[in-house]
């Protein structure tokens, strides 16, 4: 199985900076979203990506640190969904010692539950950060986003999920893009970071990996795997 990579070259960046989602709208590419219901299988996963561009939205890393801020973000969420143009939000919420570890992994799971309640209506996939994946039941219709530095876990979230449970990773270098798809068959990547985010604020200019890794990626796995179609 190939990933989609979302990359420079088909407008996929991933971010929660509504201004920077809407200015992708006039590319006007229709969302190629084929199945009727919300599903989280890779398979169903597959025959949507077929067509870029390929948009996806991050959650800020503290919307889930008081219930204004869940208010806020879901908001964010709604006005960039209501584009018809996001094919994945990932929720990615950092763990804080400054609040309570119930009243967090609370919030976390509503904050979820909302997402999941706008897909049904938008047409997207949901994905959990791999930090939040014991908040996750079997039935649920998401997939997890399984961070760079847990890749270890794939085999036991395939094992608890099965084979078609959508599963994607990050990659911060060549390397390590090809590394996550020679092991893993994620069934998409986040490439970079590229550019200072919200959602990656620990990142400096100077650690940043660039827009260029993206298409140094997709050419990588391209020549490495004989990838004759857009990915």
């Amino acid at each position: 199985m190939k990933p989609t990579i979302f990359h420079k070259s088909q407008l996929c960046y991933f971010l929660l900076g509504i201004s920077i989602v809407q200015a992708w709208i006039s590319h006007n590419q229709k969302l190629p979203y084929t199945s009727s219901s919300l599903s989280s299988s890779s398979s169903s996963f597959a025959k949507c990506v077929t067509t870029p561009p390929f948009l996806a939205v991050i959650t800020e890393p503290t919307s889930c640190d008081s219930e204004e801020k869940m208010e806020s973000a879901i908001k964010a969420i709604t006005s960039a969904v209501s584009t018809q143009k996001v094919l994945i939000v990932s929720v990615r919420i950092a763990k804080t010692d400054m609040i309570d570890e119930k009243t967090l992994e609370s919030r976390v799971k509503r904050f979820t539950n909302k997402i999941i309640e706008l897909a049904k209506v938008n047409k997207f996939y949901v994905v959990v950060s791999s930090d939040w994946l014991h908040t996750v039941e079997v039935k649920m219709p998401v997939g997890i986003h399984v961070k760079e530095n847990h890749r270890s876990k794939i085999p036991a979230i395939r094992q608890r999920f099965g084979p078609d449970f959508l599963l994607g990773t990050s990659a911060h270098s060549i390397e390590s893009a090809v590394e996550a798809v020679s092991k893993y068959s994620p069934d998409y990547l986040f490439v970079g970071t590229c550019y200072k985010t919200a959602s990656h604020p620990e990142k400096e200019t100077e650690d940043l990996e660039g827009p260029e890794l993206p298409g140094q990626v997709r050419r990588v796995l391209q020549e490495k795997y004989d990838l004759s179609s857009p990915i």
